[in-house]
Order: structure tokens, then sequence, then C-alpha cells
């Protein structure tokens, strides 16, 4: 079963991805949102430019998704500029 095929326009569902040196928030909803953060720094993604799904079987769930040509804020420079995002996971229980 895929995760997005359970999902109506109107359902928010938030997965949080925890791993030692990053956090990942994945939100879906009317469209998919990511959420990349490292310290301070934290890149956000949603839009056309993101798709991808997750499946759930027995007690694991594991996705793939992409943000891809968004436009984010660059702390260590202080400019615009494109950025790709490239989220694979799989969680089990």
């Amino acid at each position: 079963m895929t995760l997005a095929s359970n999902l109506t326009a109107h359902s928010n569902v938030f997965v949080w991805l925890l791993v030692p040196v990053l956090n990942v928030l994945i939100t879906y909803g009317q469209e998919i949102g990511i959420n990349v953060g490292r310290g301070s720094n934290v890149v956000t993604a949603e839009g056309e430019g993101c798709f991808g799904e997750a499946t759930v079987t027995g007690s694991s769930v594991s996705g793939h998704y992409s943000c891809t040509g968004i436009t984010a804020y660059d702390q260590a420079t202080g400019k615009m500029g494109k950025v790709d995002i490239t989220v694979r996971f799989t969680a089990k229980s």
C-alpha cells in the first residue's frame, strides 16, 4: 500500500526522520513539502517541484521524495539560489 494513495487533498500528515546529524520533515497535504535541517541551517521545499511516495508494508515504511529547482536562501553567502533535495528512507519498528 502506498501512503500517498491513502491521503485525501485535505489530509495533513507529517513524517519526521531523525538521524545523528540531520533532521528531515516530510509533509503531505495539498502538496508535498520537505524540510531538511542541520544545526541552525534549514532548507524548505514545497510545491510543484516536489514529488515522491512512501510505501507501508508490515512494520516498515520506505519512500523516496525529491524537490528540484527550489529557490532557497543561503545563510553562508546571504544570497538566493537553487537547490535540489532528494530523500530516500526506510524505517522499521
